[in-house]
């Protein structure tokens, strides 16, 4: 057995700590490049602070880290009475990640004088949030927290096609539109539920409707 001197951890100890260490710190960098902007926003300090909570409260399971932090949009729901987006924001970024690692068909022309259905797809994610999370994501890059009053409400779809990821602020008819579809409704249900909104306009629906169909935005199934 080998013995420890004075004031020495023993050598399984010692490896023990070197091992929690560089385990803590795996999983910081997959929460940084996860969430990133999350991190621009809260600054250095207190981002790391919240990782290291998160961190304690829900180790890995897996050795891939790709898609550690699931969990984190919820975790920051309380966290700063001052940033209260940091849920919203960190539920964009896991979007972002999610939908960078799918793969998807390139645009395809779609025929709408034939008869169809429409579903949502699985590359486009839709969030409507009061903060004006997608200016904050966007200028993440930034060196410091962006200064602009971010208290105003955006609705937002982020969807991927040709392998680029691509966002888009939406009218209020266009998105509940698209979440009454991705709530399984029937189009022209959702389409007359939607133009009830005072942002109508009639003359955009042909140019949308194409819009999601080439983009897979939807998926359109003809008869």
């Amino acid at each position: 057995m080998i013995r420890s001197s004075a004031g020495k951890l023993p050598n399984s100890d010692a490896g023990l700590a070197v091992y929690q260490r560089s385990y803590v710190a795996s999983l910081t960098e997959a929460l940084e490049e996860s969430f990133e902007a999350c991190w621009c926003a809260m600054g250095d300090q207190d981002f790391w602070r919240a990782c290291k909570g998160f961190i304690g409260e829900y180790p890995s399971l897996s050795y891939n880290l790709s898609h550690y932090g699931n969990e984190f949009p919820s975790f920051l729901r309380n966290w700063d009475p001052e940033l209260p987006f940091l849920e919203d924001l960190a539920t964009l970024e896991l979007a972002f990640r999610r939908l960078f690692h799918c793969q998807t068909p390139k645009p395809s022309k779609v025929d709408l004088s034939k008869n169809f259905t429409l579903s949502f797809g699985n590359t486009a994610f839709l969030q409507s949030s009061q903060f004006r999370v997608y200016e904050l994501w966007r200028l993440r890059d930034t060196d410091s927290p962006p200064d602009f009053t971010w208290d105003r409400g955006e609705k937002i779809l982020m969807f991927k096609s040709c392998d680029q990821i691509f966002t888009k602020i939406l009218p209020s008819w266009q998105f509940e539109f698209l979440d009454l579809l991705r709530h399984e409704h029937d189009w022209s249900l959702a389409l007359k539920e939607a133009s009830k909104h005072s942002d109508f306009e009639h003359s955009q629906v042909e140019r949308f409707f194409k819009f999601i169909c080439e983009n897979q935005i939807v998926k359109a199934s003809f008869r």
